[in-house]
């Protein structure tokens, strides 16, 4: 009975010996080494056959009770009853569930600091930072440190086991290692989280990315600015594309032509301009998604969105571009709302964002977009990123959802779904063991990971729970008895008769030790060992001292794989409602505002700015977002009818100069000339601005780039349509322009030591740059005009197109002699110029002004807030306009633009002008400037109706505009915002009451807490010594402030020239 039993049973101690084969094993098979061999060669194979297994292959399958054979690091069969050939050794899983080795979609994990966001430093305060930043570097880089496509992450990996062990330990076997410093930023690894062997075996894919990012400093380097940063990428690939065709043509001249210089960095985004290497988008807010899709869309690129958490606000778009995602799961954590005053300072879009962030995945999946999930972004993985994902898992994101965005998703954005992601024959042996609740129970263990055939084990394999009785036999003898248990989760009693044995796990199975042999079992017992398996299969032995077995075999009366239930049971979590409206935050949209098909406006003041002047008891007609008719009662006929009785209605006001709505600074503050960088590229619809100057009647603005520049960046016109997206803003059709400046803010001579260092530094040598960069367009053009192969160039492009006359220019300005200046400039090159800006001396030289057809938009009373303005009189706009100017009234600032009206008003005292003659000042005129008039500025036929409809005469300081529409849609109502203000003051109050709660739950409201809550925000030292040197710079670095900031106008009279 003994022998027999004996031979019915794999020993423990066997497998165990098995195992711990030198693990080197099984990824040495899997490499194909160039290292020269020495000595006698390690060479053991490794076969592992898991059994009694639920198998997960991918997303959507399960294989019950099922095997997986591994041979040599890779999965070679997979499925329920497979014959285990000889010599694998055999583990059983006790039915814990397998599924694939999660990929990593984006870390840095191995990289050195300088690939790290951040990592590129500029150059040094106070020196002139060289044009070619790279000159001193070595190879033939691009000349600008922060586009280094070259850079390959597998070049500099210094990759430690126990760095990828955390990651592993959540069940990672597998990570795309891409830099991250920079614009152009580098290329991307694919590697393997492995623990032995030499760095190099970790490298599974060394070229698999290119990783784009907007990771750029203010200051003196190019770019200083998210304008730049996209100019740079564009004119990169635009380079790398002329850089390929230069390369591969056969019909170069090489008599005439120039030869052509080598470069590194172009040659490394050949693969990108391809299609055969994607490129990985670091988004940092909402908006980069649409900026980095204009990129990818005009150079055909393969791209993936890496997002920032926030992708739930802006579906519609995501689905439209249907481009794959990267999404984080560092949700924010609830405010301290306990607190008085992060109660009241918390912007409602933060505490929307905390509640919705952890839907955010679930809202993509909805929408059907492929997407991987990252630990990127979580400050301690270990610890938030299983929590994270079971959050979003509660929050409605399918389980297969989320396995499928940690291994399928991944492993075939890395272009590696051959052998990733999946649990098939031919893959990896990437395993991840667990119970099958890992992905929604809090406390589901995760048991083993495998990472190409070897095993790390990170907990013990729970055994199958018992149930309340074991029916057993014996096979020596076939005898059956049955075994009563008691007790809960990892201690059990067996009761048999009179004697009691206590149960306990080990590795896996159950154990008992008895101090003597119950009745009827073999002599001298030492130990019951048994497992539990698929449908109660109870299999096992009793040991006896002398080391002989005893097989036995049975069931158990309610075998399980779950944990015992808790005797309170968790309260289910808390739906997360839809997410609708846009922007986030306050007054939010969640639709464009109907356009009527018809709509009449009964009864109003109309001030027409046309040769009808100013209409009593007028009617207007709109019809579908058009000005169809104006006159004296007009039918209503179907249209819908706004009764305007006793008020004034007029065109909506454009302003001429603004600075509202863009992102990430204003100015491009590196290079004299920036006239590639396009502002229309940062468009930011969240500006609250955009809906405040709604209610001050604004619906047309000509945003500007700031003067830090001679010739600076390309403006862009919009419609105040708030609650569209940065594409929905854009005025349709209006003339392109370019910014210009003269003056102190170009030149910077006086502003201290630390901006002496770029050309030109004289009044003089603005004009020199000006002249010679028009030069080189010219010559530029004229290449062009004779089919000459010339490398793309977006900065002389762009002045080209000024000299061809199908780009305006809008010029800062103040003294005559500079105003002169340019006037005659524009003379010798003959291009138009649209409007001098400011232009504080224009009453002096209104005349040659004129003569050029240019326009002059200033301030209403500024005057005498530095030295190049001192001779800046009230009386500016009225006598320009008496010369012939065509003039206007500016804001230059975000609060003054909700008042323009009173702006306007002023040019009655000041200059005598007549009322309708002060209104065209803030309304046609600007039209008239950026080359709009055909479309809004008047009340006539045939033009948008951008209207405004005032409680009484709107230069009057006690007019308010009640309703401003843009296109016939309604966009400000008074009406209707006291409705949004109560509803938003509701949504605020149900989101503090639930931020509270969860502070509560949370036990975070302590004493301790609160003292960290209250801790000042650090701020960065070099940053507060440039501020402290210069309060000029105050008003950059309110331009580099994020979504959905509160408004506030970081502007004054003694710092707003400076900048803009």
């Amino acid at each position: 009975m003994g022998n027999r039993m004996s031979r019915s049973i794999v020993r423990p101690l066997a497998r165990t010996c098995l195992f711990v084969l030198p693990l080197v094993a099984a990824v040495a098979a899997a490499q194909q080494r160039t290292l020269p061999s020495e000595g006698v060669a390690d060479r053991p194979a490794r076969s592992v056959a898991l059994t009694n297994a639920r198998v997960v292959p991918e997303p959507g399958r399960v294989i019950e009770n099922a095997t997986v054979l591994l041979r040599d690091g890779r999965i070679e069969s997979v499925g329920s009853g497979l014959r285990i050939p000889a010599g694998f050794e055999i583990r059983d899983l006790g039915g814990a569930t397998v599924f694939a080795g999660f990929v990593e979609p984006i870390t840095t994990l191995g990289l050195p600091a300088d690939h790290q966001r951040g990592g590129i430093k500029g150059g040094q305060a106070g020196q002139a930072p060289p044009h070619d930043q790279q000159a001193s570097q070595p190879g033939t880089p691009h000349w600008n440190r922060s586009a280094q496509p070259e850079r390959s992450a597998a070049r500099v990996l210094d990759y430690k086991p126990a760095d990828a062990k955390p990651l592993r330990e959540l069940g990672f076997a597998a990570a795309h290692v891409a830099p991250q410093a920079g614009i152009l930023a580098g290329q991307g690894a694919l590697i393997s989280l492995i623990d032995t062997g030499p760095r190099r075996d970790a490298v599974l894919a060394p070229e698999v990315s290119q990783v784009f990012g907007f990771d750029f400093q203010f200051g003196s380097d190019y770019p200083g600015s998210l304008m730049g940063s996209i100019a740079l990428i564009r004119q990169s690939l635009f380079d790398a594309r002329w850089y390929g065709g230069a390369q591969s043509s056969t019909s170069r001249r090489a008599t005439t032509d120039a030869r052509l210089q080598h470069s590194q960095s172009l040659q490394a985004l050949a693969p990108v301009l391809g299609g055969q290497q994607r490129v990985f988008m670091l988004m940092d807010d909402e908006l980069d998604a649409g900026r980095f899709h204009a990129i990818a869309a005009e150079f055909k690129l393969d791209g993936v969105l890496v997002g920032s958490g926030h992708e739930y606000r802006l579906l519609p778009q995501l689905k439209t571009w249907n481009r794959p995602l990267v999404l984080p799961l560092n949700f924010p954590e609830a405010p301290a709302v306990e607190q008085p005053g992060v109660a009241l300072q918390t912007a409602l879009a933060d505490l929307q964002h905390w509640e919705q962030a952890p839907a955010n995945a679930a809202r993509v999946a909805e929408a059907g977009l492929p997407f991987a999930l990252s630990t990127r972004g979580l400050k301690e993985p270990a610890k938030q990123f299983w929590p994270a994902l079971r959050r979003a898992v509660a929050a409605g994101l399918p389980e297969d959802a989320a396995l499928r965005a940690l291994t399928v998703t991944p492993a075939e954005l890395l272009k590696s779904g051959d052998r990733l992601g999946r649990v098939a024959p031919g893959q990896l042996a990437n395993l991840v063991i667990a119970d099958a609740g890992l992905f929604r129970e809090d406390k589901a263990k995760l048991y083993e990971v495998w990472v190409e055939g070897e095993r790390f084990e990170l907990a013990a394999i729970a055994p199958r729970l018992p149930g309340d009785a074991l029916s057993l036999r014996w096979h020596a003898d076939g005898r059956s008895e049955t075994w009563s248990l008691s007790g809960s989760g990892d201690s059990r009693e067996l009761s048999l008769g009179e004697s009691r044995l206590k149960l306990k796990q080990v590795d896996g199975r159950w154990v008992a030790l008895p101090e003597s042999s119950p009745a009827g079992w073999p002599a001298r017992t030492a130990r019951v060992d048994f497992v539990i398996g698929e449908a109660g299969a109870v299999e096992g032995f009793a040991e006896t001292v002398d080391g002989r077995r005893y097989g036995f075999s049975g069931t158990s009366s309610a075998a399980s794989t779950a944990p015992d239930k808790d005797a309170n049971p968790a309260e289910p979590p808390r739906a997360i409602p839809a997410h609708s409206g846009y922007p986030a935050g306050e007054y939010a949209r969640t639709a464009l505002p109907p356009q009527a098909e018809e709509l009449l406006i009964r009864g109003a003041t109309v001030w027409s700015n046309t040769e009808q002047g100013v209409l009593e008891d007028a009617d207007v007609r709109v019809r579908r977002g058009r000005i169809v008719e104006l006159g004296q009662g007009l039918s209503a006929g179907r249209a819908e009818v706004v009764e305007a009785q006793g008020r004034h209605l007029t065109a909506g006001i454009v302003d001429a100069h603004s600075h509202t709505a863009i992102a990430r600074n204003v100015n491009e503050p590196s290079h004299a000339v920036t006239t590639e960088v396009r502002v229309g590229d940062v468009l930011d619809p969240t500006d609250i601005n955009l809906y405040r100057q709604l209610a001050g009647g604004v619906t047309s603005a000509n945003l500007l780039h700031g003067s830090a520049n001679p010739m600076g960046g390309q403006n862009a016109v919009i419609k105040l349509r708030w609650g569209a997206d940065a594409a929905g803003l854009v005025f349709e059709g209006a003339p392109t322009g370019v910014k210009f400046a003269l003056g102190e803010n170009v030149k910077q001579s006086n502003w201290g030591e630390s901006m002496t260092v770029r050309y030109p530094q004289t009044r003089m040598g603005v004009e020199q740059i000006m002249r010679d960069h028009f030069l080189a367009a010219r010559a530029y053009d004229a290449s062009l005009k004779r089919g000459e192969p010339v490398r793309r160039d977006l900065r002389l492009e762009a002045l080209a197109e000024i000299l061809r006359g199908e780009r305006l220019v809008h010029i800062h300005s103040y003294r005559q002699d500079e105003i002169l200046m340019f006037v005659r400039l524009s003379q010798e090159f003959g291009f138009k110029v649209a409007s001098f800006q400011h232009v504080l001396e224009g009453y002096k030289v209104a005349r040659e002004m004129a003569e050029i057809g240019a326009g002059a938009s200033t301030f209403a009373d500024w005057w005498g807030f530095k030295m190049e303005v001192i001779d800046g009189i009230p009386h500016n706009g009225a006598l320009m306009t008496r010369a012939g100017v065509v003039s206007s009234f500016n804001s230059d600032s975000d609060e003054m633009a909700r008042r323009l009206n009173m702006e306007a008003a002023k040019a009655l005292r000041h200059g005598g002008l007549s009322d309708e003659e002060a209104w065209k000042l803030v309304t046609l005129n600007p039209a008239i400037q950026l080359g709009i008039a055909d479309r809004v500025g008047a009340i006539k036929p045939g033009l948008d109706a951008d209207l405004v409809l005032w409680s009484a005469h709107p230069l009057s300081n006690y007019a308010r505009a009640e309703t401003t529409w843009i296109d016939g849609r309604r966009y400000f109502d008074r009406s209707e915002d006291a409705q949004l203000q109560a509803q938003i003051l509701a949504e605020r109050e149900r989101l503090l009451a639930l931020a509270a709660a969860e502070r509560r739950k949370s036990q975070s409201m302590t004493a301790e807490a609160k003292a960290e809550d209250e801790k000042p925000a650090r701020i960065d030292p070099a940053l507060l010594r440039l501020v402290q040197s210069d309060v000029r710079w105050l008003a950059h670095f309110g331009a580099l402030r994020g979504l959905y900031h509160d408004g506030t106008d970081l502007n004054s009279c003694g710092i707003n020239d400076h900048v803009h």
